[in-house]
């Protein structure tokens, strides 16, 4: 039974928008277009919750594990994919695989113990947790100081790879098994390093045992159901040796490893199979849920946004992990007795060609370094073969995107002659409605430039009008400026004239009076001449002659033109002086 590979993607954070992969027909993701690509038998987009995925990819192990079938859930994929909000989950509201799994393993069991209650007095979980940072394995589930921190690897028949003094924890409940898990998830490695957070580097395995008896076997059945959290894959698509110089020999050993082991058995997938999983801590661990008794899903968790050389890599081993293939069977007291007999006989054949039960030291020392010469050309070999199938891989995908485009082409090309028509008919119809709106445009450009050239004149022969009434307005002021000059001229003129005027009536007026005395002192002196006369004459009253009354007469006219001509030339200067004024 062949591995089954699911994509998530994670939901965009703020900021990130919607995704940007690559995704085809039949949930085939591609790095970049006509690049590598990987087929998931499902893909979870972004709007998939937690739940959804659970119900429909661990619900399933988690039933197999109840029947007695060992089961193991991986979560892989670059840093910041979601591979620890899949696993943890986020809160109580938002859990995640292992905390919704164990709430519906402990459900089940108690639906099992009201249907039969014997079960509750066999039925026994075990917890273990281990977290495995730069080739050290540590236990999570103990609190740090109480066990020796760096824990080893051991091969017993009973179990296979196990870790030593890995403490197992008994639960009862799943609010128990949920807050061990919390306490041992809140106590990975987080520190901050020169090569950046130390859990990307780092490997979670977290594992539930069922020991159940069943009704038909007094011997209990034994399964386990896994779940690992993998290292960070953008490695995956750096250079191993530039990696092992600049960083160590050990931080990225684990990754490295298990990509060439999930390689290595997608290529042999025949029983009869040898596999070497002593390559790194992890793979010993991930031995029997690889390629022994398991039914394993992994999830291949992907950013909305991804490098695609970090993609094409993280595709590449998701296509290699689909190609591994797995024997899972029940775990009964036969299979378990035939497991154990099996892993004694090969313990014996390892003890007889003088190898310890970790695989580490050999006891012969020629035999040392002819296992390390042939580890080192292996891995070399290896590496060759790796990069040849990558080409190869890559030069198919060409081959099949080429074969695809030239389907394409030729489907394009093939067009009836009735599409070909209405193409024609449809390309004229454009024509003629392009050639009307180009003279609808051209008209109203015209009509447009027209009615632009008319306000230009009018605004010329406006402001040619507003300039000439500028000149009339200027011209008006300068003109009023000299009335107003001539104005304050004539004033002061009048005043001197009017001044004269008041002096010349006085002169008048006095000269009036002056002859009005002189009229009466001539009319005295006449009066007086004429009594002289008649004194002269004798005492008889005097009779005037003719003589005498012209001479009076005469006299009295001669004043009364010299008053007349006096009037009159007053007259006249009060007319010089009014018109003068004018």
């Amino acid at each position: 039974m062949n591995i089954d590979v699911v994509g998530r993607i994670r939901h965009s954070r703020r900021g990130e928008g919607s995704h940007s992969l690559q995704i085809s027909q039949g949930n085939r993701v591609f790095s970049h277009l006509g690049g590598v690509s990987h087929g998931f038998h499902s893909l979870y987009k972004q709007d998939a919750s937690n739940y959804e995925v659970y119900k429909r990819q661990v619900e399933p192990l988690l039933e197999l594990f109840l029947g007695g079938f060992n089961s193991c859930f991986m979560a892989f994929g670059e840093s910041q994919s979601g591979k620890s909000h899949t696993l943890a989950g986020e809160s109580t509201q938002k859990q995640g695989m292992i905390p919704l799994a164990i709430d519906g393993l402990f459900a089940r069991l108690s639906e099992e113990i009201r249907k039969d209650s014997t079960v509750q007095s066999n039925a026994q979980v075990t917890l273990t947790m281990v977290e495995i940072y730069n080739e050290k394995i540590r236990d999570l589930l103990t609190v740090p100081k109480t066990q020796p921190d760096i824990l080893s690897i051991e091969d017993t028949a009973e179990s296979g790879y196990v870790v030593q003094s890995a403490q197992g924890v008994y639960v009862n409940s799943a609010s128990e098994a949920t807050r061990a898990f919390r306490d041992g998830w809140s106590r990975r490695t987080q520190t901050m390093t020169d090569l950046g957070p130390s859990h990307t580097y780092a490997s979670v395995i977290f594992s539930m045992e069922l020991s159940l008896v069943s009704r038909d076997n007094p011997a209990p059945n034994r399964s386990r159901m896994v779940f690992v959290d993998l290292p960070a894959a953008e490695k995956l698509a750096q250079d191993p040796q530039e990696l092992r110089l600049r960083e160590g020999p050990t931080l990225n050993k684990s990754l490295f490893a298990v990509a060439r082991l999930i390689s290595d058995i997608g290529n042999k997938q025949n029983p009869n199979r040898i596999i070497d999983f002593s390559e790194s801590v992890l793979t010993r661990l991930l031995a029997d849920p690889l390629s022994g008794n398991f039914k394993t899903t992994v999830m291949t968790c992907m950013r909305p946004h991804c490098d695609p050389s970090v993609l094409a890599s993280v595709l590449r081993v998701s296509s290699h992990f689909a190609q591994c293939r797995t024997f899972p069977v029940m775990n009964d007291s036969f299979a378990q007795g035939l497991e154990t007999q099996y892993r004694r006989h090969i313990l014996e054949l390892k003890a007889e060609l003088g190898l310890t039960s970790d695989l580490t030291r050999p006891d012969n020392k020629q035999v040392k370094d002819e296992i390390r010469a042939v580890k080192t050309e292996n891995l070399h070999l290896r590496d060759k073969n790796e990069r040849l199938y990558h080409k190869l891989e890559s030069l198919q995908t060409k081959l099949n995107d080429l074969a695809v485009s030239k389907r394409d082409i030729s489907s394009n090309y093939v067009m009836s002659e009735e599409e070909k028509l209405k193409v024609s008919k449809a390309l004229v119809d454009l024509q003629i409605e392009n050639n009307r709106l180009r003279e609808d445009t051209e008209q109203a450009k015209f009509e447009q430039t027209n009615k632009c050239l008319l306000l230009e004149n009018q605004l010329m022969e406006s402001q040619m009008e507003r300039d000439r009434m500028q000149r009339q307005l200027r011209d008006a002021k300068e003109k009023l400026a000299d009335v107003e000059k001539s104005r304050k001229t004539l004033a002061d003129e009048y005043v001197i004239i009017k001044t004269n005027y008041m002096s010349l009536a006085k002169d008048y007026d006095r000269e009036v009076a002056r002859n009005e005395e002189l009229t009466t002192e001539l009319l005295a002196i006449i009066n007086t001449k004429e009594m002289v006369l008649r004194d002269r004459t004798g005492a008889a009253p005097h009779v005037p002659t003719i003589d005498s009354y012209d001479l009076a007469q005469a006299e009295l006219d001669r004043i009364r033109t010299l008053i007349n001509r006096l009037a009159t030339k007053k007259l006249y200067t009060e007319s010089s002086v009014y018109g003068n004024y004018k």
